[in-house]
């Protein structure tokens, strides 16, 4: 509204000028001087009269346009998402059947999750981990090495780190967790009733994030819970955390927190949350009384951001035990490819070989080994995975980018211009490394669906596409899996609860990739030197568009910085008409700063531009009035 009455105003200015220039123009001349006008100035006044007009109309055009063109608003139906990641406290007893005497499979549930992280309720698929899960889980609650003043120091924190692809979350989630849930630590610490808080991953608001989980596990009424005031606690005091779960602390029970993804941290949380984040984990793990213990996992090549977090970083040497979970062994992949199959009652005598040699010195081979499994499921011959049609498909590797580009073909053919829209959403959804190892950025399914929704930012039209890539709809758009493709490339998932104190609050909705072996490097090629990915379509494509995620770091950094000022210094920090040019393809939801920065940027823009207009205009008229009058000495 305000840009369509500033609009209007320079319209008005110029229209009157422009009707009355016959009447004033000439006054000028006749009461400021009485020389005759030259050839040369009567040609320059004309000039000036034609651009008079034809700015009138401009500007009448795009005060129309202004008052027309209104933020789209319409609300696309809410579709039914996948169930979150993140698995919140259990008050019953968990009793799930051991690991090693699984159930043979009673449905036609694939034996194979694909590209999809095992959680929980995985677990009785979950094999080739049994020794790793249990090494890792025996060190929480042992006594530090080199502790001898006899005070309790203990290993309260556990950090699971490997390569992408190696299977951290899967061995926390399918693993570790129903362990815990079975009593399995109770020897070692003494403590056998265990609260899970979590998992929960960082994300760019990770004391948000933690308030939430938070209040999931310590409230249990839905109606009494509070994700706003439990964060502005989080953020008042440094010993909000230790004190929320000391007041809770019953006997013979403790709180386990889980953190995946870890190295969000690192990569691009907001400043000041993951201030907050460090010094409340710290402190808590600090306290002595503090029932907590936490598990975490991050990648491997992102150890050095712990730099970032001074607080924790004090006790990573001391405190923290540092597990690396190696690339799985030959004999551990032989199981998971095996052990699974025989509950469902498959052949993959043809297929496991091949796979293993495939696999062999391949960093990160599980969810590859896992995702040509549930395509060729999928394919089977009555009760045999066919080892012709491994082959055929390109094997681990092949049969990835064969399924992804052939969904990305499948989506053209159905939604027009679909693959080009489906590569704009993906690279959104990309943290680009300058060494090649990206890493996945979650965006709300505000964002998600404008830049899915192609250049009109359609978000029915985005809609649409993000249901086809996560598989919830059929080309025709009916609802259930899309037959079209055994893959889907990303997900949603429910995340933190809205805590704008200004606006209804309702749970926020992410949308993600399915994994990050979609965008990783698998090496340099011998020739040219360059990377290319195990997935070659999107990798190419993110390697020529990697300015973007510059300028997405960038649009943040600003708001941030923006938001920080006060008085004349917040209006010098907003963005200018080149940055805003690179900032086109960003759409930040409604509730995060980078919308207001980008809006109050872009009303700078217009005003600024309407300024120049008037001064450009002033500027003309005064220089056509000293070329049209001369002045006489004396």
């Amino acid at each position: 509204m305000k840009r369509f009455l500033l609009l209007l105003a320079l319209f008005v200015l110029f229209l009157l000028a422009t009707l009355s220039f016959d009447q004033w123009f000439p006054w000028f001349s006749e009461n400021l001087s009485d020389n005759k006008k030259s050839t040369a100035i009567q040609a320059l006044g004309s000039l000036l009269d034609i651009i008079f007009k034809i700015t009138t109309l401009v500007l009448g055009f795009f005060a129309i346009m202004g008052w027309k063109k209104k933020p789209q608003t319409q609300q696309v139906a809410q579709t039914k998402t996948a169930a979150p990641p993140e698995r919140y406290v259990q008050e019953r007893q968990y009793e799930p059947k051991p690991l090693e005497t699984s159930a043979p499979l009673q449905t036609e549930e694939s034996p194979f999750l694909g590209l999809s992280a095992f959680q929980k309720e995985d677990a009785h698929l979950f094999f080739g981990r049994h020794k790793e899960t249990r090494e890792a889980l025996a060190w929480l609650g042992t006594t530090i090495r080199g502790e001898t003043t006899g005070n309790g120091q203990i290993y309260r924190w556990l950090q699971i780190e490997g390569n992408s692809g190696a299977g951290k979350s899967s061995l926390v989630n399918a693993g570790m967790l129903p362990l815990v849930e079975q009593g399995r630590l109770q020897p070692q610490t003494g403590i056998k009733n265990w609260k899970i808080i979590g998992p929960m991953m960082p994300g760019e608001k990770p004391l948000r994030r933690l308030a939430e989980v938070l209040e999931q596990a310590l409230v249990p009424e839905v109606d009494k819970r509070d994700t706003l005031v439990c964060q502005q606690r989080l953020e008042n005091d440094e010993r909000a955390l230790s004190y929320m779960l000391n007041d809770r602390k019953q006997s013979n029970t403790a709180f386990l927190l889980v953190v995946d993804q870890f190295e969000e941290l690192f990569t691009f949380s907001d400043a000041q949350e993951k201030h907050h984040f460090d010094t409340q984990l710290a402190y808590a793990l600090q306290d002595k009384d503090c029932p907590l213990y936490l598990i975490n996992t991050v990648r491997i090549d992102y150890l050095d951001g712990f730099e970032k977090l001074p607080k924790l970083s004090e006790l990573y040497n001391t405190q923290c035990k540092r597990y690396l979970l190696k690339t799985i062994s030959q004999e551990g992949l032989r199981e998971a490819i095996e052990r699974p199959a025989e509950l469902a009652g498959l052949d993959v005598s043809t297929v496991t070989e091949a796979m293993l040699r495939d696999a062999s010195g391949e960093i990160g081979a599980l969810p590859l080994v896992e995702n040509a499994l549930h395509y060729l499921w999928e394919q089977r011959e009555g009760n045999r995975l066919s080892g012709e049609l491994y082959t055929q498909k390109g094997g681990i590797a092949g049969m990835l980018e064969m399924q992804a580009d052939a969904l990305l073909e499948q989506l053209d053919r159905d939604i027009p211009k679909g693959k080009a829209d489906a590569l704009e959403l993906l690279l959104a959804l990309t943290r680009i490394s300058d060494q090649g190892n990206h890493t996945r950025r979650r965006l709300s399914l505000e964002e998600a669906r404008k830049v899915a929704g192609g250049k009109k930012l359609d978000t029915e039209r985005g809609e649409k596409i993000i249901n086809y890539l996560s598989a919830k709809t059929s080309p025709a758009g009916q609802a259930g899996q899309n037959k079209n493709s055994s893959l889907y490339l990303i997900t949603t998932t429910d995340g933190a609860e809205d805590t704008d104190a200004s606006t209804p609050r309702t749970k926020q909705t992410f949308v993600d990739l399915i994994h990050e072996t979609l965008i990783r490097s698998r090496g340099k090629d011998p020739v040219t030197g360059k990377r290319y990915g195990y997935w070659k379509t999107l990798y190419d494509y993110i390697e020529k568009n990697r300015d973007r995620s510059f300028y997405r770091d960038q649009l943040a950094r600003h708001s941030h910085e923006w938001q920080e000022c006060n008085g004349i210094k917040r209006w010098r920090k907003l963005a200018g008409f080149g940055e805003l040019r690179h900032y086109r393809k960003f759409y930040p939801g409604k509730d995060e700063p980078e919308y207001q920065f980008k809006k109050q940027s872009q009303r700078m823009v217009w005003l600024k531009g309407g300024i120049l207009a008037v001064l450009l205009g002033f500027v003309g008229q005064a220089y056509l009035w000293t070329l049209n009058h001369s002045f006489s000495p004396g």
